[in-house]
């Protein structure tokens, strides 16, 4: 099989199960199971959630596992430390991480997780609509030259450093004596940048942005930042939109430790970035928990799917009847 060969959770025999279905039987296991996640608040809520429908069905020792920075989260899921992966953003935006290695994808949690750049009132005003327009030497006089965005490392982050490479180029074959701006992979700093300046009417900047993200209601819908069109220039880098999905190593679903229910459920869960947009805005602003503010999200009655998967009390939690996959032999190609 080719390396780096992406398998869908249709490749898993156990399909799609009811929400019914889905409730019965929870097992109570002594077992851990590691769920991983990146440094940003939103990927953790989704995270958080996986977590949480593992306790609730029984692995009381299912843990939140927060990785130092993108590159550590994935060496975990190779090297076995992590067991399941929420929230990759494929099939762009994570893309390289997951080059040469052998993977499953179970499941969907999230819709359109997207890079994008967005613009201040006064660089709108003086013609900025697109990526593309930063190139226009014209359309861009006493702009903010430092553009700040996501950690160093994340998908963001490579992508709009190769995006102020291609605009520098274009901008210097245009005059060599142009102002060449720079990216900054420093999130705080971009937080506190779009703070302090996005109601300012006169500073022309732009900023590196994505969603889900309680900063795109923030500062996009209810504040005064546009964003802009990929363009011919960002387009590229920022690659087709993704979707937040789940991903297992294929030894994982070869050991058996969950049971071919639980298993179906994590295949089946689908959060949505409205439901994540909340739980961020609470780990974030409100300093929760990434697992209490997924609890405490769960109990709003628009995510009363998530919220029924893991708060189930019709069937009592018992030490009896667990089978796993690998036990009921259920087939599994990888």
């Amino acid at each position: 099989m080719a390396s780096g060969r992406l398998r869908s959770a249709m490749c898993v025999s156990i399909g799609r199960v009811s929400l019914f279905a889905a409730l019965l039987q929870p097992c109570v296991t002594g077992l851990e199971i590691v769920v991983g996640t990146f440094q940003d608040t939103f990927h953790q809520a989704e995270a958080a959630v996986i977590v949480n429908m593992l306790r609730s069905r029984g692995y009381v020792n299912a843990t939140l596992s927060i990785g130092a920075n993108h590159s550590a989260v994935f060496d975990g899921l190779w090297s076995g430390n992590t067991h399941i992966l929420p929230s990759v953003w494929l099939p762009s935006g994570h893309a390289s991480f997951v080059a040469g290695h052998d993977y499953v994808q179970l499941g969907t949690t999230s819709e359109e997780g997207v890079f994008y750049w967005a613009a201040s009132p006064a660089a709108v005003a003086a013609g900025v609509r697109s990526i593309d327009d930063l190139a226009d030497v014209s359309k861009t006089a006493g702009f903010e030259t430092t553009i700040y965005g996501a950690a160093p490392g994340t998908g963001l982050s490579i992508a709009s450093s190769q995006i102020v490479a291609a605009l520098n180029a274009k901008r210097t074959t245009s005059d060599p004596a142009a102002p060449l701006f720079e990216y900054v992979p420093d999130f705080e700093s971009n937080v506190a940048f779009l703070d302090e300046h996005q109601h300012n009417e006169t500073m022309r900047f732009v900023s590196a942005l994505w969603l889900p993200f309680w900063g795109y209601q923030r500062y996009v819908v209810d504040g005064t930042m546009t964003r802009l069109s990929s363009g011919t220039v960002g387009a590229p880098a920022f690659g087709l939109p993704n979707r937040g999905v789940t991903l297992v190593a294929p030894s994982f679903l070869k050991s058996g430790l969950l049971d071919d229910v639980t298993l179906g459920v994590l295949a089946s869960m689908f959060i949505g970035n409205s439901a994540i947009a909340v739980m961020d805005e609470s780990i974030y602003s409100n300093h929760r928990t990434p697992i209490d503010a997924a609890l405490e999200s769960a109990l709003l009655p628009e995510n009363n799917y998530w919220f029924e998967v893991y708060r189930d009390t019709s069937t009592p939690l018992h030490s009896e009847g667990c089978v796993s996959a690998a036990s009921r032999n259920v087939a599994v190609s990888i």
